[in-house]
């Protein structure tokens, strides 16, 4: 008999605010984190395997101030979509590169 394998649930976190703060981290998975900022650091920081962030529509803008978002682990950002208007994400880089 034939027992399909079962894959593990990828550790999730959702972002609760546009702002771009990055003080912090949202520990243990799954978790809420202030900011997309912080989330990407976060997953940074740790070795769990392909983390997923899940972002709500609307516009975050990350201020260049804060640094650029170095992208050193596997990770997914999901968005509520692309596009202009209503009901999408937009993630802006103001006037920086928005990850490396």
């Amino acid at each position: 008999m034939f027992v399909p394998r079962r894959r593990s649930a990828r550790p999730t976190r959702s972002i609760s605010t546009a702002d771009d703060s990055g003080s912090g981290t949202c520990l243990p998975a799954p978790a809420t984190c202030t900011s997309l900022r912080q989330a990407i650091n976060t997953i940074d920081a740790t070795t769990d395997p392909s983390d997923v962030i899940n972002v709500a529509a609307g516009d975050y803008v990350l201020n260049s101030g804060n640094g650029t978002l170095d992208i050193t682990e596997n990770m997914t950002i999901n968005g509520a979509g692309a596009g202009t208007g209503a009901g999408v994400t937009t993630i802006d880089g103001d006037t920086d590169q928005v990850f490396r």
